[in-house]
């Protein structure tokens, strides 16, 4: 515990192992608790550490001002962390927090966190954490999180390489493997969550690319609170396994000030919600006052299924959706266009029928005021079976609907009727 006007340089702690299950104690601690206390070059490598009451690894530098970033040049590398949480009030595999700067977190492996995080890294400026391995089976707690010291956020943070795993839990729930709270400037890819969500919430300035989330329930990707200017594209997000109900969504964007965010060319697999059936999610959905987030499956991959359904049953073209395959008992099933917005100009939904046709309908509160193929008013088009069309958004009250046969050949016209 490094107190006074004591400044550290060049600490090293390496190839030890530690064990204490029964005691209310780290494995290995390093304390700036005093505002006047100082360390450089703090490297912590090679260790195993198993089976301890506490945290595995803690590099903290809390003072309650939180005006001086205190530790820097700061690395933990190659440290195999086990069940750790046993028997104190705290389980974190590796915390580094408070006002700290210059953080390298790699190739780390932890498993079985009792509490709290796997990694968690507050107050941070200049952070790598990297190709760690996280794997829990057993608790119910979060892989990686990233959150404010007293009032300072996280600046200029990557989060790359790292996979988190719980598939292998006995209970399906809400598990986190990464928690992004206030912060700016943050780099995530090429991560691969399995089982888990991410959470973002007052951060701005986000990419998000080249990751794979295998999400089993809730939200695969969760923006709340404040986030602005996120980048999230070319990811693989898999909802395939998801329990799904009509409010779970792989993409959710939360609140009045998410806005301004890019969710585009990314694989989804999910299966659609459906009106009356319990099973299903949808895509992408923006709530609670959400607004200007633009939203785009890649062209011709996020294939989405309607079958099995009755007559009156109700569906609805998500938004991102770039091709559906509709499948239908019969051609009195119904599937009606998203809200037609100038957000959707120039939208295209694409899309093949099966052995029985559909037919198509505006959405509810624009049934007399859009129109498709220059027909309004409670009307509906009614799409051939085996069949192939296309219908774009041309301004906010116009559909433009065509259609082709397997062939190619393009069918003529289709005029709505009265529904």
């Amino acid at each position: 515990n490094m107190t006074g006007a004591l400044i550290v340089d060049n600490i090293n702690i390496h190839h030890c192992t530690f064990t204490a299950p029964t005691a209310n104690m780290g494995a290995i601690m390093l304390a700036a608790s005093d505002a006047t206390a100082y360390a450089t070059r703090i490297n912590i490598s090679n260790n195993y550490i198993y089976s301890i009451g506490n945290t595995g690894i803690a590099v903290i530098a809390h003072d309650g001002v939180y005006t001086t970033y205190r530790l820097r040049d700061i690395t933990v590398l190659n440290n195999v962390i086990k069940n750790t949480g046993l028997n104190g009030d705290w389980g974190m595999c590796i915390t580094v927090s408070g006002l700290v700067k210059d953080i390298t977190i790699q190739n780390n492996n932890c498993y079985n966190w009792r509490k709290d995080q796997a990694i968690e890294l507050r107050g941070a400026y200049l952070a790598d954490i990297s190709f760690n391995k996280l794997d829990n089976d057993t608790y119910q707690v979060p892989g990686i999180t990233l959150e404010q010291a007293g009032a300072m956020a996280c600046y200029y943070v990557s989060v790359i390489g790292n996979t988190v795993d719980v598939t292998d839990h006995s209970v399906v729930g809400d598990f986190i493997a990464l928690q992004c709270s206030d912060v700016n400037n943050l780099t995530i890819s090429g991560n691969t969550f399995r089982g888990m969500r991410v959470v973002m919430d007052n951060c701005i300035y986000i990419t998000m690319t080249g990751n794979t989330i295998v999400n089993q329930d809730y939200y695969a990707i969760h923006l709340s609170t404040l986030v602005q200017y996120a980048k999230i594209t070319g990811n693989f997000i898999d909802c395939i396994h998801n329990t799904g109900n009509a409010t779970n969504t792989a993409v959710i964007c939360n609140g009045a000030n998410v806005a301004y965010n890019q969710i585009t060319d990314n694989i989804i697999l999910y299966t659609p919600f459906q009106q009356g059936v319990t099973a299903g999610m949808q895509p992408f959905k923006n709530v609670n006052s959400a607004h200007d987030n633009i939203f785009e499956l890649r062209d011709n991959i996020g294939k989405n299924s309607y079958s099995d359904d009755t007559e009156g049953e109700q569906r609805i073209f998500a938004p991102g959706e770039n091709f559906s395959v509709v499948g239908s008992l019969n051609a009195a099933f119904w599937v009606r266009l998203p809200v037609t917005s100038a957000a959707l100009i120039g939208k295209k939904i694409k899309g093949s029928v099966a052995a029985n046709g559909f037919e198509l309908r505006t959405a509810t509160g624009d049934a007399t005021t859009v129109y498709i193929n220059n027909v309004t008013t409670n009307v509906e088009a009614a799409i051939p079976a085996n069949s192939v069309f296309e219908i774009t958004c041309v301004d906010v009250t116009h559909w433009i609907l065509r259609a082709w046969t397997m062939l190619g050949v393009e069918l003529t016209a289709i005029i709505p009727d009265a529904i």
